[in-house]
């Protein structure tokens, strides 16, 4: 079955990353299935988002937009997460195509920092 799937780390109010006693930082990415279609062989062509109020909706939205827009700007300040402890954390994206058939490896697109974390 093909798979599309989004990471969304430190990016406004998804995947914020925790830290421990000690100040370290543990990544809490967030994972997103793309696509769920009755036909095993093929991708739906049309995601929906849908949930309460306030939840971030509008920031998947915004969080895919980073992907299909290249001349976009990358981060902003309004994609920093804005909760206490959090002033240094880097927003990251990563968009995977996987399971196309034979043994090709998957597809993966990162925005964000150079070595982003899959």
């Amino acid at each position: 079955m093909q798979k599309r799937i989004l990471e969304i780390s430190n990016f406004r109010n998804i995947g914020i990353s925790t830290r421990d006693k000690d100040y370290n930082e543990k990544q809490q990415p967030q994972t997103l299935l793309l696509n769920t279609n009755l036909e095993a062989d093929s991708m739906g062509g049309l995601v929906l988002i849908i949930g309460e109020n306030n939840t971030g909706k509008s920031n998947v939205s915004k969080a895919l937009s980073k992907f299909m827009f290249q001349d976009s700007e990358l981060f902003g300040q309004s994609d920093e997460p804005k909760f206490l402890d959090c002033e240094d954390l880097i927003p990251q994206l990563s968009f995977q195509c996987c399971g196309g058939g034979g043994d090709s490896p998957p597809l993966k697109f990162n925005r964000g920092v150079e070595a982003c974390p899959l």
